[in-house]
């Protein structure tokens, strides 16, 4: 019997009062149930697959595995940011020059990038390259902490789909409901959700490892960002 493991890394890159706070322990909770639900749905046969959802607090240092199934493979990132000016996906050299619509409409939680091959490929006929996820926690707070931690981990299910699954934009959107919808609703990721995640498991998404020391970095410099 095959034992996979789904490895799925929450950073939150400023910590402090303009991170997640106080809110880590119950977004990371809630993504282990959810991830765990999507493991078990895609256990079939003699491969199992667990899930180990676990906050990331420096950057790492070894080079990944190639296996999607390695317990030394980072499958999924999911960057906590504090909003899109401060976001990791603009420090990556292939992204600095792209217009990012979540600067301007202030109803855009999260972002997702992906690169693959051939380019203009369908979705389930990519080879994907690159994935960055990140989350804006200004724009997931409420003013119940309850709502605040729900905003978050949907937030971040929502971005993981569109890295998994290398759909961006309103490429998951269309069709789809609960986490998948352009603004994710309901407390547990729905049905369809979970079923799109487990028949995808097995792509390996190459993720920016460097992204969290490119965010300290530039946090670092005077004139990051400028």
């Amino acid at each position: 019997m095959a034992t996979n493991s789904f490895v799925v890394r929450l950073i939150d890159v400023a910590g402090g009062t303009s991170g997640v706070s106080g809110h880590a322990a119950a977004i990371g909770s809630s993504l282990t149930t959810w991830f765990q639900t999507v493991c078990q749905r895609a256990t079939a046969g003699s491969t199992v697959w667990t899930a180990d959802v676990q906050w990331l607090a420096q950057p790492p240092s070894n080079p990944p595995s190639q296996d999607a199934g390695s317990p030394m493979t980072i499958n999924l990132i999911v960057f906590f940011v504090p909003g899109p000016a401060q976001g990791v996906i603009r420090l990556h050299p292939q992204f600095r020059t792209a217009t990012v619509p979540a600067e301007t409409d202030q109803t855009i939680w999260g972002n997702t990038v992906s690169q693959w091959t051939p380019r203009g490929a369908q979705p389930g006929h990519r080879t994907p390259t690159l994935g960055i996820s990140e989350v804006y926690i200004s724009r997931c707070r409420e003013t119940s902490d309850v709502a605040t931690r729900l905003n978050l981990a949907r937030t971040g299910f929502h971005e993981c789909m569109h890295n998994q699954l290398i759909r961006p934009g309103d490429d998951l959107h269309r069709g789809n409901a609960g986490f998948a919808a352009d603004t994710p609703t309901g407390s547990t990721p729905a049905a369809q959700n979970v079923q799109m995640m487990a028949t995808a498991i097995g792509t390996l998404v190459p993720q920016w490892l460097d992204g969290f020391q490119a965010w300290r970095s530039n946090s670092m410099d005077p004139l990051g960002g400028l």
